[in-house]
Order: C-alpha cells, then sequence, then structure tokens
C-alpha cells in the first residue's frame, strides 16, 4: 500500500532515549498523509532482552486511524512501553509486533472487537511499521457467504432426492450425497468441475444435456421421467429441471431433483398386466355367457330336428328314396350338435359326466386317431410321466382338448418335416405361475397339478397372435375353423385348471394344459353300452320341458319305445301331476332350465315328495357347481341335448336298472 513504501523510505535515527524520524526530501507532506490515513498505522520499536529476543515494543507514533480501530489515545501510549501504557490489559498484538519477522497477519481482532488485517514492514534492526487495515465488513461478508453456501449444501444433502447444481456449460457445481453415490463416486466433492459425460454413457449423458439446454432456453421447468443405471439394473427416476436466473436475470445454469419410480413403475407395469387380464377375461366370461345361451337354444331347436329325423328314418324302409336326404339331415344335425358341444365348453359349460381319470389313459386310447390326425411329414414323440396321479374330469372333453392340441401343432408345422412331442407330468405350481395361464389362471388353487404339454417345431408366434389365439373363431389361415383353442381354454377352465403358451416366432410353440391332481384313483376309460334294439318299456313317463316342440319329439321316442307319455311345461306343473299320479308315474324326464320352476328347484320337491323317484335330467347346457348339487340330490341319470332314441333309451333303461 501507499503507505506502507512511504514509511519504507524513512530512515530512523536515534538520539538519546528518543528517536527522531528523518523523513527526506519532501518529508514535509508525510506527517499529513501518516495521520490522515484511512488506515490505521503505528510506528514502534522493538525491546529485546536477553538473548536479544525481543520482549516488548515501544510506541512511536500512532495515527487517528489507529486510535479510532483500537480505542487507544495517543497521548497516553507514545513514547512509553507497551507494557506500561496497556497494563494491566495485555498489550494489542503483542504477537505480531515483537515477530522478528515482516510479513501480514489476517483476521486479527483489535481491543474494540474490529477485525484488522496487519500488515508489518521493519524498518531497521528494531523499528516496524505496523499497518491496520479494516476488514470487519469483509468478515461479515465473507461470513454470510460461507453461511449461505452452508445453506445450500445442507439443503441440497438433506434432499430425500438425488440434487444437484450445473452452470451453462454443464459442469456440476454442488450435488448430494446421494446424486454421488449414484453417479459412482465416493463424495460430492468428486463430481464439481465434472459434466455428465465424465459420469454416464454417452447416449444418457446427450439425453441429460439437451433436456438441460431446452430449460435454460425456454426457463420453464421440466418433468421427465427418464432410466438412471445402477449397476447392471436399469431404474427410473423422474426428474424436475428448472433454470437458474441471477439478479440481473441471466441464466446461468440449471438445477434439479430426482426420485426413484423403479416401485412405481413397476406397480404399474404390474396394474397394467392385471387390467389386461381382467379385461381378458372379462372378455372370455362375456363371450362365455353368450356362447352358452346360444348353445342351449340351438341344442333345444337341434334336440327337434334330430329327434324327428331319426324318428323318421325308424319308419322309412331301407331302400325309400327319402331315406338318404333323412340321414345327410342326421348328419348335419350331428355336426351341429358337435359345435354347440364346442360352444359349451368354451363357455367352461360344458363337462357333465366328471370321474377320476389318468390322463395318461386318454393318450393312450387316441394314439391311432392322433398318427392318423397329422401330416406324415411330422413325427409325434411321447414322453408320458409313469406316476401320474388322476384328476377330475370328463372324457370326452379332455379327448377334445388332446386332439386340438395336437392338430393345432401338426397345422403350425405345414408342410415342412418336424416333431411334435406330446408329455405329461405333474409339478407344483405356485401363484406367480398360476397368474401366467391364459383365462382364469389366476383364480386357481396352489397345489399339485398334472400337465399336459404340447410341443411343436412348427413357426412359432408373435405377440399379436398370441394375444388372440383363444379368441373364438380366431385364426390365422381362413375362416370358418370353428372354436378351435378356444374350446381348450374353456374346457381347461371348465376343469377348474388353465393353459399356459410359450412362443416365439421361429422358435416353436408350447401348449401346456395344467388340471388338478386328484387323490381318488383313476378309472379305465369306459364306453356305454347300448340298449338292446328289442328291449321296451311300459308305464307312466312324466317328461317335463318349457318347449313344446322337445315334448313332442321326446314323447314320440318314449311311445315308439313302449311308454305312456304325461308332460309338462315347467316344474310346477310336473309337481302338481305327480302328486296326482305318483304311484303311475315310473320315470320322470326333467329339463334343467325352465321359467316358474327350474329343474334343480322342480328335483327337489319330487324328492321330498317320493325319495324314492327315479329322474333324469336334461339340458342344452349345465354349470358345474349345479352338476355338483344335483349329484348329492342323486338324480338317476343325466342326458345331453340333443339326443335321439338311441341316447334316450339306454339312459332310461340304466335308471331303470332293466
Amino acid at each position: 500500500m501507499a503507505s506502507d513504501r512511504l514509511i519504507g523510505q524513512a530512515a530512523v535515527r536515534r538520539q538519546g532515549s528518543d528517536a527522531e524520524l528523518d523523513l527526506g526530501p519532501g518529508g514535509r507532506y508525510l506527517p499529513t498523509l501518516f495521520h490522515d490515513m484511512p488506515h490505521g498505522l503505528v510506528v514502534y520499536e522493538l525491546v529485546l532482552g536477553p538473548g536479544q529476543t525481543p520482549v516488548d515494543y515501544r510506541i512511536r507514533d500512532l495515527n487517528s486511524a489507529y486510535e479510532a480501530l483500537t480505542g487507544t489515545e495517543r497521548a497516553h501510549v507514545v513514547g512509553r512501553l507497551a507494557t506500561e501504557a496497556y497494563a494491566p490489559a495485555s498489550p494489542p498484538f503483542f504477537g505480531a509486533f515483537t515477530s522478528s519477522q515482516a510479513g501480514a497477519v489476517r483476521g486479527v481482532r483489535t481491543p474494540l472487537g474490529r477485525c484488522v488485517h496487519i500488515d508489518i514492514v521493519r524498518l531497521d534492526e528494531l523499528c516496524a511499521a505496523a499497518v491496520l487495515t479494516d476488514i470487519t465488513e469483509f468478515k461479515l461478508k465473507e461470513a454470510e457467504l460461507s453461511k449461505s453456501a452452508f445453506a445450500v449444501r445442507t439443503m441440497i444433502e438433506n434432499q430425500p432426492y438425488l440434487a444437484w447444481l450445473k452452470d451453462r456449460e454443464g459442469r456440476f457445481l454442488a450435488v448430494n450425497t446421494g446424486f454421488a453415490r449414484a453417479c459412482g463416486a465416493k463424495t460430492p466433492e468428486e463430481l464439481v468441475g465434472k459434466t455428465d459425460f465424465d459420469v454416464w454413457p454417452l447416449e444418457l449423458a446427450q439425453g441429460y444435456v439437451n433436456d438441460d439446454q431446452e430449460v435454460m432456453k425456454s426457463r420453464a421447468k421440466k418433468v421427465v421421467e427418464e432410466p438412471i443405471l445402477d449397476g447392471q439394473e436399469t431404474r427410473w427416476s423422474e426428474t424436475f429441471k428448472s433454470a437458474i436466473v441471477n439478479d440481473q436475470g441471466e441464466v446461468i445454469g440449471t438445477a434439479g431433483s430426482s426420485r426413484d419410480i423403479s416401485e412405481r413403475k413397476r406397480a404399474e407395469e404390474d396394474r397394467r398386466k392385471l387390467e389386461q387380464q381382467v379385461m381378458q377375461a372379462q372378455k372370455l366370461e362375456s363371450l362365455g355367457v353368450l356362447a352358452g345361451g346360444i348353445a342351449h337354444d340351438f341344442n333345444n331347436l337341434l334336440t327337434s330336428i334330430l329327434g324327428n329325423a331319426d324318428l323318421a328314418l325308424g319308419e322309412l324302409s331301407p331302400d325309400a328314396r327319402a331315406r338318404e336326404h333323412v340321414q345327410d339331415v342326421v348328419r348335419a344335425s350331428r355336426r351341429a350338435a358337435e359345435l354347440c358341444r364346442q360352444m359349451l365348453a368354451y363357455s367352461g359349460k360344458g363337462h357333465f359326466v366328471v370321474q377320476s381319470v389318468s390322463i395318461n389313459d386318454v393318450v393312450e386310447e387316441m394314439t391311432q386317431l392322433l398318427l392318423v390326425s397329422i401330416s406324415k411329414k411330422v413325427d409325434l414323440r411321447y414322453e408320458l410321466c409313469a406316476c401320474l396321479p388322476p384328476v377330475q374330469g370328463d372324457v370326452t372333453q379332455l379327448r377334445q382338448v388332446v386332439m386340438n392340441l395336437i392338430t393345432n401343432a401338426s397345422e403350425a408345422i405345414g408342410d415342412q418335416t418336424g416333431l411334435i412331442t406330446l408329455r405329461t407330468g405333474v409339478t407344483h405350481c405356485d401363484e406367480r405361475y398360476l397368474e401366467s395361464l391364459a383365462g382364469s389362471g389366476h383364480r386357481l388353487a396352489v397345489g399339485r397339478h398334472v400337465y399336459l404339454e404340447v410341443t411343436d417345431t412348427g413357426r412359432g408366434m408373435d405377440r399379436e397372435t398370441l394375444s388372440r389365439i383363444f379368441d373364438p373363431f380366431f385364426t390365422t389361415k381362413f375362416t370358418g375353423r370353428g372354436l378351435g383353442l378356444a374350446a381348450v381354454l374353456g374346457i381347461a377352465r371348465g376343469h377348474q385348471g388353465g393353459i399356459r403358451v410359450q412362443s416365439e416366432p421361429g422358435q416353436g410353440t408350447t401348449f401346456t394344459m395344467l388340471l388338478p391332481a386328484s387323490r381318488k384313483a383313476g378309472e379305465k376309460l369306459r364306453h356305454p353300452t347300448p340298449a338292446p334294439r328289442n328291449w321296451r318299456g311300459h308305464g307312466w313317463v312324466l317328461l317335463v320341458d318349457d318347449e313344446e316342440m322337445i315334448r313332442e319329439v321326446a314323447g314320440r321316442m318314449l311311445e315308439k319305445s313302449g311308454f305312456s307319455v304325461i308332460v309338462a311345461a315347467d316344474g310346477l306343473a310336473a309337481i302338481e301331476i305327480f302328486k296326482e299320479r305318483r304311484d303311475q308315474i315310473r320315470l320322470v324326464v326333467l329339463d334343467m332350465t325352465m321359467p316358474r320352476m327350474d329343474g334343480e328347484s322342480c328335483l327337489k320337491e319330487l324328492r321330498r315328495l317320493d325319495p324314492g323317484v327315479r329322474v333324469i335330467m336334461t339340458s342344452g347346457y349345465n354349470e358345474q357347481d349345479i352338476v355338483t348339487r344335483l349329484v348329492d340330490q342323486g338324480p338317476a341319470g343325466f342326458l345331453q341335448k340333443p339326443f335321439t332314441s338311441g341316447d334316450l333309451l339306454p339312459k332310461i333303461r340304466e335308471s331303470l336298472g332293466e
């Protein structure tokens, strides 16, 4: 400083006990400068003790600024030893003044509490000058800045999310510990001065920089969902970014915070999958209700068509010209009845005769039929589990599942050579596995399940095709191919089971049907024994059905076989007739679905009136839980519509025990 240089040019000479300053040419101006300087200025002389070590100092002169900073009176201290002048108080700046070296001391407190910076200049071996610069305001501002910086660091560090500040060039100014750890750094300080390109892969870093540039340009806050690499795992974050603007309105950087939303993203994905499953289940349920209703009504019509055609054949001579036409009607009716059975299977309401059966027995019985159903270029391999537990199911429908899956696999291979593998086995299914099944798999019971698996080496399916394969009448070939896999799914659902499909384009397909394992022993497949051609009945049969055409055709079948028939249009009418003629009625043929009183309620009332009454239930469809309740009530048998006299008479003969 100017005062330092001026004082440094002075020479000191000693005269007796006092010292007189020789200020040289132009020195008459220096006293004025000395006393009017805004900095505190003091000239002092060191007092040496033993070993020539400074032990005190004598004040030679000081200016008014020094008086103001220290509270010292010039007249009281000039010419005196410091230890005397300030006794009993400790002399100010004693350590700094008695140091043998010149230099600067920063941040020293004066007796008045001011903070000063001391510059010491040696004038000779014993004399020195000290310049005191008041830095109190600077220290206060420095403290305020330090406090602000501490507040910023504290605020960033205590964020529950990842937080950072960047300058215009994208260099990190400050980050919290969470962000540093996410970047692989041990401390936040390691990232200061670095950019996204120093931390993240190129593609991610460029995306982050683009977002920063957009925020600084628009000055609008931005919320983005973006990936963050966590080791080998990609997690998702929700990031809030905004521009930093200074007092002059200039954008000087960006600020941001990011929270981990991986769990939310997973929950959203799980919810989306669940919604898709619910929508698929609702679609299947709606289509199932529609299919079941159509099949029921259609079966009633077919009962009349097929029954009348069958009766007509019985009246025609073998060489009648009309016989061929009637046979065509019978064949067409049976094909229509088969379609109805598929619709009932799809609706999950199609299995009526439930028994404990081995899937292996079903497959082995169908071996020859399966071989003639597939292309000659395709090999069929069996891998059947030797210790397979039985399942509770309807044999006819299980045969349909096997046939449909094998036929579908053969068509997937097409004209190429290939392999179809049919496996059976048993596995324990947990909730996660059951949720992956098509249809209502999420409602299945955890535990042991028997599986039937069909794998082909065909062309496989893409995701779009997989999402539609269980839709009724869907096909990748030509139209009009029936219910196909939709019926397979319906049968599985009707048996409290499910279907799992695994397929990739060019990698083949695997269909797996799972059915709950039963503890009962499996039964050998049995085929019904037809009634002898010359068998005839006798006595009264109560025929109950709300469809007049069914009452007519079934009544003619019964009368032709020797029975007398009484008809009723609903359950209430049947109860009244039975009350009047219970001693005459040998058998009741009772429809399941009727107005006023349905078949189930009518059966209960008939059992109340006569516990020994023989009843055959008929239906176009029947739900499994109703079947189970009816089995407990002991009906003599079930008859699926449509039926002919060849179906009806064996049931009657069996029910009567003849």
